[in-house]
């Protein structure tokens, strides 16, 4: 059976459950993940207010930083107490804080 022929017979057994079962029907439309897409309501607001762009783009440079420092300590660390530098973790040292950046700074997106 043909893609166009699934979405065919999807369509017609809908159409065919909202007139035997009108309850069916509006769980459907209630519950449709393309309800709020399809109709956008004036009661849709974001629950919070967004920090102002210099702040949000201050504080992702922060923990970037901060990261940084903690991963680079961690590295002096273990240089300092094992006489060995752990070699894989350069790598991560340098990856994880943009990680961690772009994580924090999607909290707000």
């Amino acid at each position: 059976m043909s893609m166009q022929m699934s979405i065919v017979a999807w369509v017609n057994r809908r159409a065919s459950l909202r007139v035997k079962y009108p309850s069916f029907a509006l769980r459907i439309e209630t519950f449709s993940p393309f309800a709020a897409a399809m109709n956008p309501s004036p009661e849709n607001k974001p629950a919070r207010k967004q920090p102002p762009k210099w702040l949000l783009n201050t504080l992702t440079a922060l923990v970037g930083v901060l990261t940084l420092a903690l991963g680079i300590g961690w590295i002096v660390y273990k240089w300092v107490v094992d006489l060995e530098i752990p070699y894989f973790a350069i790598p991560l040292v340098m990856c994880v804080p943009v990680i961690t950046a772009v994580a924090f700074r999607n909290i707000w997106d």
